[in-house]
């Protein structure tokens, strides 16, 4: 039985139940080899297959084919997604057979860790703190993981993903290793409950796609879907007091921080570790003497969210918590006394607390309501909240741990309602979707650049999450020393980078001006997360990507070492359409053409460089804004420019930042005349709109110019070339097809020109042809003109027509005809344009042949459309 999906093959051994899942092209990708319910000594192992049953399905996810592969004691199903090349496969057991297993291993043969290419595979960790592993995929490698694993081939950058959706009650395991001649990939399902029954193992999603990026952020969206999340529109920005601060901090050192949190437009203020009594006794301790909902009043009144910390599952030896119930506590399965499950606090003891135990429940219910309701804290940071899960004995032994889990967190955000921002940490990652608004995504950020690092691999490693299951929380973002100006500046850029919460977490008011700059840089969040392009090829990805539109991009290059380091990067090998481009770099303020597409960038040792990368146009627009590291993609609400009147205007957000500066490119032939706000000229044609912030959300703004002349020379990447058989792409040096390139060629008059070296087809009367797309300003008399000629050399062409055309609508319309033979000098012509003033017209630029090709290589040198005196 064979199902065909887009670019894959599942074909099915109806005599064993056994199936492949093959390419078109014939390349095998993964191989069921068997499925085993285990109980020690009771062995089920995959049978004969009775019967397969399909039937054509529709869902939220997509349309497909789902598949019913019926054994004795259990039945595998498989629906397969048609145009997602994706299946979610899972296991129906019979009635009779539940009670009588505690795993179920499902085995398959990743085929594609074979064959050529170098491969990695990337082992998501279970809970914000526990990395995700990335190894090379290849002999030996045994890599594990609860949620899921990504295997891509770094030269073809296609990718194979297997994970689960959100587990309802098994404990879930993969593991791939490879020990003999065939990788295997083990999907394992625990049970950890005692009695009940349960019909349904885990779904595993397995996915494959030619675009690795794609292929995970489609493995998210599958997984949110089934908890039918809910994505906050707006992500927080404020404070944290804990990054440098931690347990010392008190009501007075908060009330410092409020005034410059402020400032920098924090809508969250949030209070840390610290605060309590004890780990489990959730009120306020000495430090804190007019009490928490004091506090969160004086936040409030300020502008800003008030924010607390708190570590709900568990709690220290030494709270009142413990000390009153020891009998709400996971037990050890051996000694049947509460488990400790690590020390923290100055070495305290701590327990965590059995979910599934009703007054555990209630006591939960009464702790949240106490401060959301009563205290008014309306962002809640929960924390250590994976030790929740841990093996031990609990109170009902019907509940699994992850489904005591998420009934906890379900009882949390009942308690608390939608209104109140509930920030995961420490937290398991599956079994949290659906129920918290951000999460903590990697380890605890420090001042220590190795450390930084560290967390950069937790965001490029779960980028993929954001904006699908919740929003990414990078961690805070801290300027301070010891770090260098520099290495402030790369964090600062990956928390940007992340599209996460925009979280600052030094003492504010003792940071210096130049620290403050830079810490603002990534306020507020874009709320995109950045696709690290050298994610599996890197230890610590270096290539971060945004793209805007087929011609826009925001590229960051971080270097980590200690040496400076170059890169060469071919933009439209990374998404952007071929052609000319400009690169503006944030941090040094400095504009880049990008002549052949290719981006040339040295970086200094533990530094970043960030550029918008935006498609060359022969008209003013902005390039940067400095308001934010994003330059432009979180504060510029509209540009527009009138082609007519020669007006570029827009909206900008006010971020409230101090001083806000639009970089406009200006090309060569412009000049700004008056505009909304005072400018001030910059180098590389640059000129720079200071905009003084006021109370509106936005500002508009605007920038008149007049026009000396248009160099189609700057036009010739973007224009639209054709020949005998039609459309061809820009950039041809094969005569026998046609030459149009930009060039420097030495003329049939011994002089060297910068010029359009065209040649017609290699035919008897063969063309070629640009088409520029210009508009003739209102108000306006325009003439253009070229000088044209041969190549030097040419002098056995039997000659050439310079033509000039307009298309206006279907009509082509011949301006000049210039016929030209190979004479030792270059002719200057000319035509008036200005019956088309006020309109947008395509001009043309042929060469044709005459009669034979041979030797028609020829020149238009400086072709300018120059603007005179306006009409009165």
């Amino acid at each position: 039985m064979k199902i065909h999906l887009d670019k894959l093959i599942i074909e099915v051994n109806e005599d064993t139940g056994k199936w492949i899942l093959r390419r078109y092209d014939g390349k095998n990708i993964l191989h069921l080899q068997d499925v085993r319910l285990l109980r020690d000594n009771f062995n089920i192992t995959l049978d004969r297959c009775i019967n397969i049953y399909s039937r054509y399905f529709s869902d939220a996810i997509g349309e497909g084919i789902e598949v019913r592969i019926k054994h004795k004691l259990f039945n595998q199903v498989l629906k397969a997604y048609r145009q997602l090349d994706t299946i979610l496969y899972s296991l129906h057991f019979t009635e009779n057979v539940q009670q009588k297993f505690k795993i179920v291993e499902t085995e398959f043969t990743p085929w594609y860790a074979l064959g050529p290419g170098q491969k990695y595979a990337l082992a998501d960790g279970y809970h914000s703190w526990e990395l995700p592993l990335r190894t090379e995929l290849k002999r030996g490698v045994k890599l594990a993981s609860k949620w899921n694993i990504a295997m891509c081939n770094v030269h073809v950058g296609d990718c194979l993903v297997a994970g689960y959706l959100i587990p309802r009650k098994w404990r879930t395991n993969l593991l791939l290793q490879w020990n003999s001649d065939e990788p295997s990939l083990k999907a394992t399902l625990t049970r950890d409950w005692e009695n009940g029954n349960m019909p349904y193992s885990e779904v595993l999603a397995l996915l494959y796609g030619e675009k690795w990026s794609n292929v995970l952020s489609r493995y998210a969206e599958i997984v949110a879907s089934q908890a039918q999340v809910n994505i906050r529109k707006k992500v927080p920005l404020g404070w944290c007091s804990w990054y440098e601060y931690y347990l010392t901090v008190s009501e007075e050192e908060v009330l410092k921080n409020l005034k410059v949190a402020k400032e920098l437009g924090s809508t969250v203020f949030q209070i840390d570790d610290g605060w309590e009594r004890d780990i489990g006794d959730w009120y306020p301790n000495e430090k804190f003497p007019r009490g928490m909902k004091w506090l969160a009043d004086r936040i409030r009144s300020e502008g800003m969210t008030p924010g607390i910390w708190i570590a709900p599952f568990i709690a220290s030896s030494t709270s009142d918590l413990f000390k009153e119930h020891r009998d709400w506590f996971i037990k050890d399965d051996k000694r049947g006394e509460p488990k400790v499950i690590f020390r923290g606090w100055s070495g305290k003891e701590i327990y965590a607390l059995d979910l599934t135990n009703p007054e555990v429940i209630k006591w939960i219910k009464e702790t949240f309501y106490r401060i959301s309701n009563e205290w008014g804290y309306k962002y809640i940071k929960i924390d250590f909240l994976h030790y929740a899960t841990v093996d031990g004995v609990r109170y009902d032994s019907s509940i699994s741990s992850y489904e005591a889990y998420r009934r906890a967190l379900k009882c949390i955000r009942d308690t608390v309602g939608n209104d109140v921002y509930i920030l995961g940490c420490g937290a398991p990652i599956n079994i949290s979707i659906g129920y918290v608004d951000g999460m903590r995504i990697g380890a605890d950020i420090t001042t220590d650049w190795n450390w930084i690092k560290l967390c950069t691999k937790y965001v490029a490693r779960r980028f993929y999450m954001h904006g699908k299951y919740w929003h990414n929380d990078p961690d805070c973002i801290v300027v301070r020393e010891p770090l260098t100006l520099n290495q402030a500046k790369v964090w600062t850029t990956i928390v940007a980078l992340s599209g996460g919460l925009a979280i600052h977490s030094d003492i504010n008011y003792k940071l210096p001006p130049e620290r403050i700059e830079i810490l603002e840089k990534a306020f507020p969040s874009s709320n995109i997360a950045a696709i690290p392009l050298d994610l599996f090829e890197k230890d610590v990805p270096e290539i971060w990507t945004i793209k805007i539109d087929e011609e826009r991009m925001i590229i960051a290059l971080i270097n980590w070492a200690h040496s400076e380091k170059h890169y060469f990067i071919d933009i439209s090998s990374i998404g952007l359409r071929g052609g000319k481009y400009l690169a503006h770099e944030f941090w040094e303020d400095k504009l880049f053409f990008l002549e052949q597409g290719t981006l040339l960038a040295k970086v200094e040792p533990t530094s970043c460089k960030v550029f918008h990368i935006r498609k060359y146009q022969a008209r003013p627009y902005v390039i940067s804004v400095n308001t934010h590291v994003l330059q432009g993609l979180v504060d510029i609400l509209r540009e527009e420019w009138n082609e007519g009147k020669l007006i570029l205007k827009g909206s900008i957000r006010n971020l409230k930042k101090k001083n806000i500066v639009l970089s406009i490119y200006v090309p060569p032939g412009y000049i700004a005349t008056t505009s909304s706000h005072p400018i001030e000229k910059h180098e590389d044609n640059i000129i720079k709109l200071k905009i003084k912030p006021d109370k509106a959300k936005s500002i508009d703004w605007h920038v008149k110019f007049k026009i000396e002349y248009i160099n189609l020379l700057d036009y010739v990447e973007n224009a639209s070339w054709e020949n005998n058989d039609g459309a061809i792409e820009y950039g041809s040096t094969d005569w026998r097809i046609g030459i149009n390139i930009k060039s420097i060629e030495r003329a049939e008059d011994d002089h060297t020109y910068t010029c359009l070296y065209m040649h017609p087809k290699a035919i008897n009367n063969g063309f070629i042809v640009g088409w520029f797309e210009v508009t003739i300003p209102e108000g306006y008399k325009a003439i253009f003109s070229s000088k044209v000629g041969f190549k030097h050399g040419m002098s056995e062409s039997d000659g050439v027509k310079f033509i000039v055309l307009i298309k206006d609508g279907e009509e082509t319309i011949k301006l000049l005809e210039k016929i030209k033979h190979y004479s030792g000098k270059v002719d200057e012509i000319s035509v008036e344009l200005t019956q088309f003033s006020g309109r947008r017209i395509k001009l043309g630029l042929m060469v044709d042949s005459l009669k034979t090709p041979h030797y028609d290589h020829a020149l238009w040198i400086n072709p300018t459309i120059k603007f005179k005196e306006a009409i009165s």
